[in-house]
């Protein structure tokens, strides 16, 4: 039961100071993007979701082609300008 109440009590600290380090130039109920994470202000701090965000590529190919890149494996869209890849990390 104390390991669990140190976790919590770490990540209760973690937000905080995340919270206190953070951009500190809004009003209660301001809501701002950060590429694909909201950010909602909480007691004059900025205060975000922390998604892991996919960047969006623009590329050229054979529409519904499939290829590799790196050691992931793509399709091609049915316009020919973007693709679905997996995402393994490549080693």
């Amino acid at each position: 039961m104390k390991c669990v109440t140190l976790i919590c009590m770490f990540f209760v600290v973690l937000a905080i100071v995340d919270l206190a380090y953070s951009e500190s130039d809004c009003k209660a109920g301001d809501v701002k993007q950060e590429s694909c994470n909201t950010c909602k202000c909480v007691n004059g701090g900025w205060a975000c979701t922390r998604k892991r965000c996919l960047e969006k590529r623009q590329i050229k190919c054979t529409p519904r082609e499939t290829f590799k890149q790196e050691c992931n494996t793509c399709i091609c869209n049915e316009r020919g300008d973007n693709a679905i890849c997996t995402l393994k990390a490549c080693l």
